[in-house]
């Protein structure tokens, strides 16, 4: 087995629900970077909907990490975003083809902490 294989294995063993969620949320980060700066057709920027879908997905995965007993329905912001980083880093080395929102996870956790801390704070209450 290699790195990729253990990680994959590592995810869908401990964390099946926030794997599966996990799935989602980083095509959601991929399609919200490539869609800054960009328009429909109609001028309509397309960033808006796929930010929301992104937030969509981020409370979903948060609801999963709750559900795999990663984290409880009390815990802070600050280690819902902890135990996220730490799932992220087995995904991202199992799925290492996602650059992009890897790399938005990595800024928004990290030097825009404090919103990332306001979203989950307004997602999971």
């Amino acid at each position: 087995m290699n790195e990729k294989d253990v990680c994959l294995a590592a995810l869908q063993r401990q964390v099946p629900h926030t794997f599966e969620s996990m799935q989602h949320l980083i095509m959601s980060m991929d399609d919200y970077v490539k869609s800054m700066g960009k328009r429909t057709i109609f001028g309509k920027e397309k960033a808006p909907a796929a930010y929301e879908k992104y937030l969509q997905h981020l409370q979903r995965t948060v609801l999963a990490l709750q559900r795999d007993g990663q984290v409880a329905p009390g815990a802070s912001p600050n280690e819902i975003i902890l135990k996220l980083r730490s799932v992220m880093a087995l995904f991202k080395r199992a799925f290492p083809n996602w650059p992009n929102a890897y790399m938005y996870f990595e800024w928004s956790t990290t030097e825009d902490k404090s919103n990332a801390v306001g979203l989950i704070t307004l997602l999971v209450g």
